[in-house]
């Protein structure tokens, strides 16, 4: 018939010549084998999905094209004019720096391809957004919460103007912006059913900073420990310090695992800081970690790996939760009547030194100070 064409056959088993390991037409498939990849990455990528990074993307046409698959031809990437990040000074000189560094660069990472320029804000606790910068924000000039949860009237007021807003490693329970958090209630949970594979029953949940994403942790430990396990008997004390733990909180510990405490064999902490905090102190009660007393963290900070000895601890990618907070701002302004997003982030359990199963033959009280 006029006006068609035939495509040339390729040898079977060629498919970086053109042509597919079967021979047959090249499809998505043939591109997700040559490069190590699932096909639905492959079909979203040639969707041009916001989910997939712009190096990934390019890689994929190359091939497609390489084996002959069509494509449509890619739009250039809309991209916002600017991005400022609010932080607090506190997220970067505590024990909780390490996360923040990984998030912002996690952040400038995806910016890089999706925004013109990228600013960081510096503010006190709890300041709302400064005057001037609130001004340089709008429709293609979108903002990121680092660690701040802002207000009901401060969240209304920026969507009311069209602002692309997301809030990071945080939440926004009314739902008015995008929001993004590792699992923590899951993380929580996955915590609690490590331990108790190894055979405790009896916990300590130490927690310190009063954030709403660091009692999820705390509520996902417990919930699987006292109900979901099943076990009779389990049982999770919760010791709330009430800020970013430190010396002064010693007493207040010291005093908790000789007297209510002393049944307890693992102890889990609301960050690494805080659990590498707590081995220093039972040492020092004359208590062995872990023959005495199991120790876990959360995050896997830097200090889990150096600490003696090193954290068992529950991994989070925090460049990665950056990376798609980027792509969250970037999808709010190009579809900004979206319904809005909470999206959670998973992560894995790390067994290291820390933890161990209890001795059943003793309890730490019987070597603990009197």
């Amino acid at each position: 018939m006029a006006g068609r064409t035939r495509r040339a056959a390729k040898p079977a088993g060629a498919a970086r010549q053109g042509g597919t390991a079967e021979g047959g037409r090249p499809g998505q498939a043939d591109i997700a084998r040559m490069l190590g990849v699932s096909v639905s990455t492959v079909s979203r990528a040639l969707a041009d999905s916001s989910a997939i990074n712009d190096a990934l993307k390019a890689r994929i046409v190359e091939a497609a094209t390489e084996i002959g698959y069509a494509t449509k031809e890619r739009r250039p990437v809309e991209r916002l004019d600017s991005i400022t990040v609010l932080c607090t000074i506190n997220s970067f000189r505590d024990t909780r720096s390490s996360v923040y560094f990984a998030l912002l660069e996690g952040i400038k990472q995806e910016s890089a391809s999706l925004a013109g320029q990228i600013e960081t804000v510096m503010s006190r606790e709890g300041d709302p957004v400064p005057d001037a910068i609130a001004e340089t924000l709008g429709p293609r000039n979108g903002c990121i919460f680092l660690g701040i949860v802002p207000g009901l009237d401060t969240s209304a007021a920026l969507v009311e103007r069209g602002v692309p807003v997301v809030v990071c490693n945080g939440i926004d329970e009314d739902l008015v912006v995008d929001s993004i958090s590792p699992a923590n209630h899951s993380g929580g949970k996955i915590m609690a059913q490590q331990l108790m594979a190894l055979g405790h029953r009896k916990f300590l949940y130490l927690s310190g900073v009063n954030r709403q994403t660091l009692q999820r942790r705390f509520v996902g430990f417990r919930d699987w420990v006292e109900d979901g396990s099943g076990v009779a008997g389990a049982a999770v004390d919760e010791l709330n310090l009430g800020s970013d733990i430190s010396d002064h909180h010693a007493s207040a510990f010291t005093e908790f695992m000789k007297t209510r405490g002393r049944q307890v064999t693992a102890v889990c902490c609301y960050n690494d800081g805080a659990a590498v905090w707590a081995v220093e102190y039972l040492k020092a009660m004359g208590l062995s970690v872990p023959q005495d007393v199991s120790v876990a963290g959360f995050d896997d900070m830097p200090i889990a790996q150096i600490a003696s000895p090193p954290l068992s601890t529950f991994r989070i990618d925090w460049e990665e939760i950056g990376r798609q907070t980027a792509r969250m701002l970037h999808a709010r302004m190009v579809e900004p009547q979206r319904a809005v997003h909470f999206l959670q982030v998973g992560g894995n359990f790390i067994s290291r030194d820390s933890t161990a199963a209890p001795d059943a033959a003793r309890t730490h009280g019987d070597t603990a100070p009197a």
